[in-house]
């Protein structure tokens, strides 16, 4: 084959490549399917507990259950005794009535401390025992249990109870 005829050739062969490589477009993209559904503890609104207490509270996918979610309140919010977080407990009710799984559930509550939250609910926010927030609302047969590890040094301890009772309130009824 003489220079000219293989140029020829090669042209061709650059063409045909380029027609090939052209009928290979990028397929369309699949459809996203939705996200999953938050376990069912998963139940605080962030974005008013952010606003609230001016921390970014950010759920722990990693051990979240229907039973059991645990808020990160981000490396600004740890003291001197570790993290701080927000542990979520959902559970059945354990007593008859409302009125006493609230009662039996208040007995962690420091004397003087307790309100009461959406009091048709059975709910209530108190302080517990060393640095803690507790607070839980009774829902039907279920019982809501939110629990603070530790009060963030940048939040007024009446902000976070504040905060939680806002929580409680806000969950829907059962």
């Amino acid at each position: 084959m003489t220079g000219r005829g293989a140029k020829s050739v090669r042209g061709a062969g650059i063409v045909a490549f380029a027609v090939v490589l052209s009928g290979c477009a990028a397929d369309p993209p699949l459809q996203q399917a939705a996200p999953p559904d938050p376990p069912a503890a998963c139940v605080l609104d962030t974005a008013a507990l952010d606003a609230a207490t001016k921390l970014t509270w950010t759920p722990d996918q990693s051990t979240a259950s229907d039973t059991r979610c645990v808020y990160d309140a981000g490396p600004k919010a740890s003291g001197p005794a570790g993290p701080t977080f927000l542990t979520v407990s959902l559970f059945a009710r354990t007593q008859a009535d409302a009125a006493a799984e609230r009662e039996l559930l208040a007995q962690l509550c420091l004397e003087g401390s307790r309100v009461e939250v959406n009091k048709a609910d059975g709910g209530f926010v108190c302080r517990g025992g060393g640095d803690l927030v507790y607070g839980a609302i009774v829902r039907g047969d279920q019982v809501v249990q939110v629990t603070s590890s530790a009060i963030p040094a940048s939040v007024a301890p009446d902000a976070l109870a504040t905060a939680i009772s806002d929580q409680l309130a806000a969950l829907p009824s059962s």
